[in-house]
């Protein structure tokens, strides 16, 4: 994948979401100036190398899961009542709820104009929706219970993160109608990787600086929603999660255990791409991988904040 082709999925998602709506137009052009990584078109462009897909349909199919995740995160902050994403004020706090919940809307009607297209992927996409709202209720039943099962979270991540970025690996091959043998290693990869990554993100949440990962560490914890190294350490020990203070005093042992899960989760991902021929695009997916390998050994060497190694 050259660079120019998420160049042209940026320029194509502002082509898109323009209005001439005065109330609108800035909210879009906001929440645009602050986009993250672009992980999920990363992973639609280059699996459509892999799959062979036609240029212009990965691009539009990278835009459409791009407006997707949009729309979630933008209804994410508000259920989460987050102030901050990316070190920027989220667009309910300095518009309100009400605009925002219309502009998450507007994006998942963007989106549906989009995949409108491409009626193969049209059930994948309102998968990923459902999939998204059943880990939200998953989360609101969870919440408050330290003693929550290691494979009940993992679903409740699976629905959240996981499943997203299965279907942005897979829909390539449903439009190109691919053999099963590489739909089915693309398949794969992006459970793993989905899993990987909120891991990751759980565990930075935990143990992050705050500048480094754009919102307030233990946000999550504070609301009640346990991750893996908290659920660890209640299994193993007396830890209490009475409060936030206590929970800046994880023992190492769970710390390093939910590591150790998460590196699990990427070597899986880097060996289900085994079978595939050697390409850019391959290699691509693989630096994909490394990428959570090196923020990975960052965290093992100490190199975040982790109050409770002090």
């Amino acid at each position: 994948m050259d660079k120019f082709m998420l160049e042209e999925v940026n320029r194509e998602l502002h082509r898109v979401l323009a209005t001439d709506s005065p109330i609108l137009q800035p909210m879009v052009e906001y929440f645009l100036q602050s986009a993250g990584k672009g992980t999920r078109p990363q992973l639609v462009l280059l699996c459509g190398e892999v799959a062979s897909t036609p240029r212009e349909s990965s691009i539009d199919l990278a835009v459409a899961v791009e407006l997707l995740h949009m729309a979630s995160l933008v209804h994410d902050d508000i259920l989460d009542q987050s102030s901050l994403r990316r070190n920027q004020p989220t667009l309910h706090r300095l518009w309100g709820e009400k605009a925002a919940i219309l502009v998450g809307d507007y994006f998942f009607g963007k989106m549906m104009e989009m995949i409108s297209r491409y009626p193969s992927v049209i059930p994948y996409f309102a998968n990923v929706i459902q999939s998204l709202v059943a880990g939200e209720f998953l989360q609101m039943e969870q919440r408050y219970n330290p003693w929550l099962a290691e494979e009940i979270y993992l679903e409740r991540i699976y629905h959240k993160t996981a499943n997203f970025m299965v279907t942005c690996c897979k829909i390539s091959s449903v439009v190109s109608d691919t053999s099963p043998e590489i739909e089915e290693s693309l398949t794969n990869f992006g459970y793993y990787l989905g899993m990987a990554y909120q891991l990751l993100d759980d565990l930075q949440d935990m143990m992050a600086n705050p500048e480094q990962i754009g919102k307030p560490i233990l946000q999550d914890a504070g609301q009640g929603i346990y991750t893996l190294p908290i659920l660890h350490a209640v299994r193993q020990s007396s830890f209490s999660v009475e409060s936030l203070e206590g929970l800046k005093h994880l023992p190492e042992e769970s710390l390093t255990y939910a590591i150790t899960i998460t590196a699990q989760y990427i070597q899986k991902a880097l060996h289900s791409l085994s079978q595939l021929p050697n390409t850019e695009a391959k290699t691509g997916l693989q630096n994909m991988s490394l990428l959570l390998k090196k923020q990975m050994a960052k965290i093992k060497g100490g190199h975040l904040h982790a109050p409770s190694f002090h």
